[in-house]
């Protein structure tokens, strides 16, 4: 309905009847409340906007109160519940942050979204603590919330306890008491670290801290690459090699420090990097290949020769991919292709990488690898497989087209499978282009 209309329909209406029709209107359609009280936000004296701010933000909580329980109680809601809960949370945070909002409001907030955050079974639990942090302005507003969440022993309640403390009220003193009451875990050591580093510009006790948290529980690889950072600028190799046995003691990220102490002894000292790269090796997961090629431009050539038959067996026993890759390097064509058409179906996607490499010395032996088992997929898949098995056939046309310029196999291939399978329309369609 436009301007006009409602102005024909309401002229000469009293105030008391236009009040009865905003009644009538809120009464039968109560999420037309919301926009009222938006509209008085915008639209009233200063003592109306500050009324309706406390009533809109208030409601904005209310519209999506119930969900916020009901997904307490069932472990999550639908995904347009959540996109509306989100919304609401970020729509209350604004205006907590931007908004006159009395302390009764947002106390009344804090302590109903407090009450979900106990349950902390929605996936909501950081949305609603960042609202009720928004809905902090003075001391004693922050020291209520911390109140709050002292309620709920837990690690992450007494790191946001802990962040009000330093951040928020400025009491180093009453943060430092805590951090040191709860140092368990690695984590908790290198914050301690960092606060030295970034509040005091102290150095010595961060490193103090540091050497302490490497009998923390938990991991402690963030102190370990701290500490080695420090040692390593001063070149005290006594406790780089002292932190490299720890983290090796600790299976606490040999690959990752076995990378910086290379990097430290590789100009230096050739027995220690070497050792360093080694371990690398054994400990790196994924592409093998490159810790491989590394070892090999590193090592000495005399003792390369005696140690890579070694290595290049270890690799092929963890990593069949680099294993082929380093094949590839060495020559060993034939090797690759007995790998990947011996055993396709146990590494599908390292056969089909392979044998784009191999296509121009083995065309007919490749060509038979992407064509094996294709009648069964075709027989026993739907429109995705469908789709798989035309890009192994665009990768046949290729072959025949490109290696053996023999085009007509390859349409009298694509002829046979259209007879064939002349009943499966949606591989047919997927094929038309051929």
């Amino acid at each position: 309905m436009d301007k006009a209309t409602v102005m024909k329909y309401t002229k000469g209406k009293t105030t008391a009847e236009l009040e009865d029709l905003i009644v009538y209107i809120l009464k039968f359609n109560p999420d037309s409340y919301g926009d009222f009280l938006k509209w008085c936000n915008k639209h009233g004296s200063e003592e109306i906007k500050n009324d309706a701010k406390d009533k809109l933000i208030l409601e904005l909580w209310g519209q999506i109160e119930e969900t916020v329980d009901r997904a307490n109680k069932y472990g999550g809601c639908d995904e347009d519940e959540e996109y509306e809960v989100y919304d609401a949370l970020s729509d209350i945070e604004k205006m907590a942050r931007n908004g006159d909002i009395s302390w009764t409001s947002r106390k009344q907030l804090i302590d109903e979204m407090m009450a979900q955050v106990y349950y902390d079974n929605t996936g909501f639990t950081d949305n609603l603590i960042d609202a009720c942090m928004a809905m902090c302005r003075e001391e004693n507003d922050w020291l209520y919330l911390i109140e709050k969440l002292r309620k709920r022993n837990s690690s992450w309640n007494n790191e946001l306890i802990m962040g009000i403390y330093l951040n928020e009220l400025k009491d180093e003193q009453s943060y430092l008491d805590m951090r040191l009451a709860n140092l368990n875990t690695g984590y908790d050591y290198f914050k301690l670290v960092n606060y030295y580093l970034d509040e005091k510009n102290d150095i010595n006790t961060s490193i103090k801290y540091a050497e302490s948290g490497l009998n923390a529980d938990g991991n402690i690889s963030v102190l370990l690459k701290f500490l080695l950072e420090h040692y390593t600028s001063v070149s005290s190799d006594a406790d780089i090699d002292r932190l490299f046995a720890i983290s090796e003691e600790k299976n606490s990220d040999v690959y990752g420090m076995a990378n910086l102490i290379f990097d430290y002894y590789k100009d230096k000292n050739y027995e220690k990097a070497k050792a360093a790269l080694y371990k690398s090796c054994k400990r790196a997961r994924g592409n093998l290949h490159t810790e491989y090629c590394r070892l090999a431009k590193f090592i000495k050539p005399e003792e390369w020769k005696i140690e890579e038959p070694k290595i290049f067996s270890e690799i092929k026993n963890k990593n069949m991919d680099s294993y082929l890759d380093i094949c590839m390097d060495k020559g060993l064509k034939e090797t690759v292709l007995n790998a990947i058409t011996g055993n396709k179906r146990t590494f599908y996607d390292t056969s089909y990488k392979f044998a784009q490499k191999l296509k121009s010395d083995y065309p007919m032996e490749v060509i038979g690898l992407y064509m094996s088992d294709i009648d069964d997929d075709i027989s026993n898949g739907g429109r995705k497989m469908y789709q798989e098995i035309v890009r192994r056939l665009e990768s046949v046309k290729d072959i025949y087209e490109n290696v053996l310029h023999d085009n007509l196999t390859f349409k009298n291939l694509i002829s046979d499978l259209r007879m064939k399978y002349k009943k499966r329309p949606a591989f047919i369609d997927e094929a038309k282009h051929f």
